[in-house]
């Protein structure tokens, strides 16, 4: 099962990545130039996540999709999820020689050498932008599929006449490094001193800051 899964990993790409090179014997158009940069942000982007995943131990869709019923060990996944990698990047640089040979063919060197430029530039951002998208949706998954294993543990309350408000309930659910105060900042302090001290009649204004600020000076050393 696992040969052939890697045997229809191969095909796939074969079939996909080796085939007649780009007709140049005419100008290309616009519509040329955007499809190759489109399909060279694909396959940046596809390998981009397959890498993810290799270093977050994850096991994509598309390589669970090629073993069926049969779920594949965890060093077998991540040989099939390199190999379709190595197949992209092959394939990324395949189109960018691609790229290359279209912007000299309708081009003189010197006007050819900036147009390559400048949509090497835009595929770069292009890549960018649609890599950030992605990656903020697969880990806004991972957060919850996280945050639902966890689940929540129930909370003791010592004493039968103790109330604990609802929002501070749902709090200490989450977990013990929930359960403490968060530390608050020296800047903050300071601030919230300054705060206090402008409630304070003007002429305790200054004693107010002065003692607050000692205050700090001490728990905070």
């Amino acid at each position: 099962m696992n040969q052939l899964a890697q045997l229809q990993v191969l095909l796939n790409h074969i079939s996909t990545t080796t085939g007649p090179f780009f007709n140049v014997s005419s100008v290309p158009s616009s519509s040329t130039f955007n499809l190759l940069v489109s399909h060279i942000v694909t396959t940046t982007c596809r390998s981009r996540y397959l890498s993810f995943c290799l270093r977050k131990g994850l096991v994509p869709a598309e390589v669970l999709g090629l073993f069926g019923f049969a779920l594949p060990t965890p060093g077998h996944a991540n040989r099939v999820c390199r190999l379709i990698r190595s197949e992209l990047w092959r394939q990324t640089r395949l189109l960018q020689d691609y790229l290359r040979v279209l912007c000299y063919a309708s081009d003189p060197p010197w006007k050819a050498e900036v147009e390559l430029r400048s949509l090497r530039a835009y595929t770069a951002r292009m890549v960018e932008f649609w890599w950030a998208s992605y990656l903020s949706s697969v880990l806004h998954v991972i957060r919850k599929k996280a945050d639902k294993r966890r689940g929540e543990s129930p909370v003791l309350v010592l004493g039968d006449d103790v109330e604990i408000p609802e929002h501070v309930e749902r709090i200490l659910k989450k977990g013990p490094k929930f359960s403490y105060e968060p530390v608050v900042p020296p800047q903050e302090l300071l601030a919230f001193n300054r705060r206090v001290a402008t409630r304070a009649p003007q002429d305790q204004y200054v004693r107010c800051l002065l003692e607050g600020v000692d205050a700090l000076s001490r728990t905070c050393a």
